[in-house]
């Protein structure tokens, strides 16, 4: 099974307001593509929870970057308490918005280095004291990559101003 090595804390947005969810839909997606990913939408559940509209969206990003190790890049998006609205004819929502964004380098995703116990051991060894610098490298440049994407969606909701 690949082994999975989490980058840093997962990083969270939170809006309420109006928002046009197409755009920022078509705009996250165009922003994986732009950087190398593979995007794919995981899991769509639109559900009402004591009468409140709920809708949970679920994606993923992956970045092939050896044939050890690729980059995987998780968001979860929650609506809360949303209802469409026309703002200059067009169709926005409005509600609660919290976006979670989580990364990991996921290593030996063809199992080469999981198939024995010994094979398994070379390759924690291989992972610690050859490839730990640029292991080191991968993480940076992931951690790099979530705030890029962080700050694409800041813009997109016009949060800049907020930020400290």
């Amino acid at each position: 099974m690949p082994e999975r090595d989490y980058v840093g804390d997962t990083l969270e947005i939170g809006y309420r307001g109006v928002f046009d969810f197409d755009g920022l839909y078509k705009t996250l997606s165009r922003w994986f593509q732009q950087h190398g990913y593979y995007f794919r939408e995981l899991d769509y559940k639109e559900y009402k929870e004591d009468g409140v509209q709920k809708l949970q969206v679920k994606w993923g990003g992956m970045k092939k970057m050896t044939d050890y190790a690729k980059y995987m890049i998780e968001v979860t998006l929650m609506l809360d308490g949303m209802t469409e609205v026309l703002v200059k004819n067009k169709k926005r929502l409005s509600g609660g918005l919290s976006i979670k964004i989580a990364g990991y380098i996921e290593k030996d995703y063809e199992e080469t280095w999981s198939r024995t116990k010994i094979v398994k051991f070379l390759r924690e060894a291989y992972d610690q004291f050859i490839v730990g610098s640029k292991m080191r490298e991968m993480r940076d440049e992931l951690t790099k990559d979530m705030q890029m994407f962080r700050n694409e969606v800041k813009t997109f909701l016009n949060l800049r101003k907020m930020e400290k």
